[in-house]
C-alpha cells in the first residue's frame, strides 16, 4: 500500500540498484487480481504483472508441521527455482521497456552516477 500512496518502492533491489526484482510486479498482480487500489479486477493483467502471483498465497503452507523437511526443501526448490526462470525470462522479454520490468531512474545508484 505505500508504494501505491507515496511512489517509494520497498523493494531493496529497486531502491538500491534500480533493477528490477525477481517479485517485482506481485503487489500489481495481487491488486489487479482483486481490483484493489485503482486497479479493475483482471485476472490477465495479474498474470502479465507477475505469472507466479498464485503461488505467493500457499507459501505459509510451508510452515505446516506435517511436511517433512525433506519436502519443504524440495517445495522451496522448486518454488525459487520456477522464480528464478520467471525472471530470467521477464528479464529478457520485458527489460527495461515493460512496466514491471524497468529502470528506476531515482535509484540511489542513479542518484549518486548523477
Amino acid at each position: 500500500m505505500l508504494p501505491l500512496l507515496t511512489g517509494f518502492t520497498l523493494c531493496a533491489i529497486n531502491f538500491i540498484f534500480g533493477v528490477p526484482c525477481p517479485a517485482c510486479g506481485l503487489t500489481r498482480a495481487f491488486f489487479s487480481a482483486v481490483g484493489f487500489g485503482g486497479h479493475y479486477f483482471s485476472i490477465p493483467n495479474a498474470f502479465m504483472y507477475h505469472p507466479l502471483f498464485l503461488i505467493v498465497p500457499f507459501l505459509p503452507l510451508l510452515f505446516h508441521k506435517k511436511l517433512e523437511g525433506r519436502k519443504v526443501n524440495i517445495i522451496a526448490i522448486v518454488i525459487l527455482s520456477l522464480f528464478i526462470i520467471v525472471y530470467i525470462v521477464r528479464m529478457i522479454m520485458l527489460f527495461p521497456h515493460t512496466a514491471p520490468m524497468v529502470t528506476d531512474p531515482d535509484s540511489l545508484l542513479q542518484r549518486f552516477r548523477s
